[in-house]
């Protein structure tokens, strides 16, 4: 059992099949990786973000957020499909520009609050 397999299957519980769709390589490249030939950091990073573990780690606007398969979790928990996400994204688009901004600077100003409070 390689470290990679270890990755793969019990960090990312991913099957073969599972990684082999997601890195858009095939199953026998995946079994490599099982066997100890190194995982592509992009491949790796992929399989981190479908499973939640990395979102964007340079950007402190997505410190909390999380990816888990298809939604996007929320700092809050809350799931959102991308339905969702698209229909918040549309209101959103209706709504006037000054109401956009002062939104903006509501939310910009919660999430300094939050992490001053941590």
């Amino acid at each position: 059992m390689t470290k990679n397999y270890i990755f793969r299957y019990f960090t990312c519980g991913l099957t073969i099949e599972d990684a082999s769709k997601l890195c858009l390589v095939s199953a026998t490249e995946v079994k490599k990786w099982d066997e100890g030939k190194p995982i592509p950091p992009l491949c790796k990073r992929v399989m981190r973000m479908y499973v939640g573990h990395d979102l964007c780690p340079s950007e402190p606007e997505w410190s909390d957020w999380k990816m888990s398969g298809k939604q996007l979790i929320m700092p809050n928990k809350v799931a959102l499909s991308p339905h969702q996400i698209s229909t918040a994204a549309y209101i959103l688009s209706l709504a006037p520009n000054e109401e956009h901004r002062a939104a903006a600077r509501l939310l910009k100003f919660a999430r300094l609050l939050r992490n001053y409070l941590r």
